[in-house]
């Protein structure tokens, strides 16, 4: 039985995780997705607060797996001082090119089948971005394929198979504030690695702003056709590097072997340097 929390539920998680955990017991593995730099308060008013150190570390000492997995922005939000060195039980990834909320959660989740359409529609929205009214266009980046490994991981690693991979983490040029290193077309460097950063076709980061939870939605700027034709003056110089990309990705474990023919087939389809 595996407990999980995502963003506000995160800090629920963790305080659970270091506090609770050890003398309930309940839980054979933990998924903290998108956590900030505490845990939730163990109490507070009425009665009285009792808050969590700040940054608040996974406790050393658990006798089950416990997975975090972080956006970008996610990281550079919570800074790099909460990361943590991997163990037998504990494992951090931190995702290239996403963002705490995306268009997959807005738009192409609520209406995947699981055939290949979902991972089709958000591949055209690295080339024809969502607008929700944000300062940029909404981020179209891979967390939820990054996201679906690591749950497989976790079910393996909690059922005796084995932990899963290591990752190194999001490069930085600064740690106080956090500013990630980036390429020439600005996406971010290290991390857990995807097609959709290292064969860019936009630009997709954790970074935008605006009105209401845009802070969270990250940003895509697709490439200019001058762009992509200087990168790509054939189709065989994308769907090659692509393909690669995709096979390099599952064998290292980020992304599930089920996936990778709907992401190469969105390539093939997409007329990219034809």
């Amino acid at each position: 039985m595996i407990a999980t929390g995502e963003s506000q539920s995160a800090s629920r998680m963790m305080t659970y995780v270091n506090a609770v955990h050890p003398i309930a017991d309940v839980f054979d593995g933990f998924m903290i997705h998108s956590r900030g730099i505490s845990g939730s308060s163990l109490r507070q008013a009425p009665l009285g607060q009792i808050s969590t150190p700040r940054p608040t570390f996974i406790r050393g000492d658990l006798n089950v797996p416990v997975f975090v997995v972080q956006a970008e922005d996610d990281v550079i939000r919570s800074n790099t001082e909460i990361r943590q060195p991997d163990t037998s039980q504990f494992r951090m990834w931190e995702l290239a090119g996403t963002s705490h909320i995306g268009s997959y959660i807005l738009s192409a989740g609520p209406r995947d089948p699981a055939d290949g359409t979902g991972t089709a529609l958000m591949f055209d929205f690295m080339r024809n971005p969502q607008s929700v009214g944000c300062d940029k266009p909404v981020n179209s980046g891979p967390h939820w394929l990054l996201l679906q490994a690591a749950f497989d991981s976790l079910d393996t690693w909690v059922r005796g198979g084995g932990a899963p991979p290591t990752a190194d983490p999001l490069a930085a040029e600064s740690t106080s504030p956090t500013v990630l290193a980036r390429d020439a077309i600005g996406n971010a460097l290290g991390g857990v690695r995807s097609p959709h950063v290292d064969v860019p076709i936009a630009r997709i980061d954790g970074l935008n702003s605006g009105l209401g939870f845009c802070g969270l939605f990250g940003s895509t700027t697709p490439l200019t056709d001058v762009e992509l034709a200087a990168l790509y003056p054939t189709a065989a110089d994308f769907i090659t590097p692509w393909t690669a990309s995709v096979n390099a990705a599952i064998s290292a474990g980020f992304i599930l072997p089920v996936d990778g023919p709907a992401l190469i087939a969105a390539a093939q389809a997409s007329g990219i340097g034809a």
